[in-house]
């Protein structure tokens, strides 16, 4: 785990204090739930089959609806309407993702934000509410950025992602089966889901010892045996992730994945299990991104 330096704590507290002053009601980024029912309106008994692998003559293992949101803010909570298919053994399961959309393709694990897993549905044959998902205060949201809900289900699950009640609405969406490659995005009938945030309040800082600009530096020793140190800097509050790949291009084993304020951090890889050769560590920031190599010898 990094940890920031005195100077990073002192601008975080500060910033903590004026945001908890300033912040007002959540705002909700994405809703396609109907008005009826208390707000959670949707067709209860269509939607999109979210299948595991071993189940026969399953629609998609995996299902994706992309999203924009409408405004900055800190991930509270999502809601998504499930339904399953009575029977099933052993229980169903579905795991929801959270995740980046960068380039407009199918999701990737390498943007996933945060993710839950659901192991209690309501039955196939009457209205309930929707499942409620709570963030874990790690995932901001842009303004206008594009991101994906991705639903993958377990290995004998069969369950439906019940749509929105108004079937002119849809949404960029993709799938794929047990074994394929995603199909094509396309626009689709959009499957119900909201997501609410705490707004982000911007800040100028309060000296000039705040980060004005983003930095990766070179791990410290390199090359090096068993462990190393890797330190940067961070512009302004974001969703933080360093990854370790080695010379083919492989993700072997990710360092850090949180939210961050701005300021000056480091992290240790602890790289006694893998072998000699050379890997490279990538930092991603919001939009800024770096990649520098290192040298491991045993």
């Amino acid at each position: 785990m990094s940890k920031p330096n005195a100077k990073t704590i002192i601008y975080a507290v500060a910033f903590i204090t004026i945001l908890c002053s300033c912040l007002g009601a959540q705002e909700t980024v994405y809703n396609n739930f109907g008005p009826g029912h208390g707000g959670w309106d949707y067709d209860f008994g269509l939607g999109w089959t979210v299948a595991g692998e071993n189940v026969a003559g399953q629609y998609g293992v995996e299902q994706a609806m992309e999203f924009r949101s409408t405004a900055d803010g800190l991930v509270t909570d999502i809601w998504v309407a499930f339904f399953y298919v009575p029977f099933s053994s052993p229980p169903d399961e579905v795991t929801i993702r959270l995740a980046g959309n960068p380039d407009g393709m199918p999701p990737v694990p390498e943007n996933v934000m945060e993710e839950w897993t659901i192991t209690e549905f309501e039955s196939w044959d009457q209205w309930s509410p929707p499942i409620h998902l709570q963030g874990n205060n790690v995932s901001v949201l842009q303004n206008g950025e594009s991101y994906w809900l991705w639903a993958i289900g377990g290995e004998t699950t069969w369950c439906g992602w019940c749509i929105n009640i108004d079937p002119d609405l849809t949404c960029p969406h993709t799938l794929r089966r047990e074994g394929e490659d995603w199909l094509p995005v396309d626009m689709e009938t959009a499957s119900a889901f909201r997501i609410d945030v705490d707004p982000v309040i911007d800040i100028e800082p309060f000296d000039n010892n705040i980060p004005q600009n983003y930095s990766l530096s070179q791990n410290y020793p390199n090359p090096f045996n068993a462990s190393t140190t890797i330190n940067y800097i961070i512009l302004k509050p974001s969703n933080i992730s360093i990854d370790i790949y080695d010379l083919l291009g492989r993700h072997i084993e990710t360092l850090l994945n949180e939210y961050q304020q701005a300021g000056e951090y480091q992290v240790t890889w602890q790289a006694d299990r893998f072998p000699s050769g050379t890997y490279f560590y990538k930092l991603r920031a919001g939009d800024y991104s770096e990649t520098r190599k290192m040298v491991l010898l045993k």
